[in-house]
């Protein structure tokens, strides 16, 4: 588990984060998911926030939504998910800020509020992907190595050879 005072500052990171998101896009709503929003985060968690957006201001708040994280900590970095690249209802960022741990990244699922109660809009939906050259294989194969340290520290060893095997 996390020691007391860093699971209490990524809390409190992640409460901020959550209010910048619903600050900048009216309407909206920004609430925990995972292990922070289950209570069952360890050290190696990162933070995963589902931000639920009106359908007519889905390009504007991820527009939006780099500037108001970047109010909260300076952004280092901001990789799409590949899968829903394109999507018209529904990004994934992750999201590196400068400063902090390692470990917490932020996984934005952003949806439009027509569809964020579909885990599955856009799955497999080959329009929604990102083409070639549209996104970064290294930084996904850092990302996956990553993973594969955390899930080696939880003693998840099969999870981390098939984050390897990934690349």
């Amino acid at each position: 588990m996390a020691s007391t005072s860093s699971g209490t500052e990524r809390a409190a990171f992640a409460e901020r984060i959550r209010g910048a998101l619903e600050g900048c896009c009216p309407d909206s709503r920004a609430e925990l998911a995972g292990s922070l929003g289950a209570g069952t985060a360890d050290a190696f968690s990162d933070i995963d926030i589902a931000w639920v957006v009106p359908d007519g201001r889905f390009p504007d708040c991820l527009e939006r939504a780099v500037a108001a994280l970047a109010a909260v900590r300076p952004v280092g970095s901001v990789r799409r998910d590949p899968d829903f690249h394109h999507s018209d209802r529904r990004r994934l960022l992750f999201v590196r800020f400068t400063g902090v741990p390692l470990f917490w990244r932020l996984d934005l699922d952003v949806r439009t509020a027509s569809v964020a109660g579909d885990p599955y809009y856009d799955t497999g939906n080959p329009a929604a992907r990102a083409r070639e050259g549209e996104w970064s294989r290294p930084a996904s194969a850092l990302a996956n190595a990553l993973g594969a340290v955390k899930a080696v520290a939880r003693g998840r060893d099969e999870a981390a050879r098939g984050l390897l095997d990934r690349g």
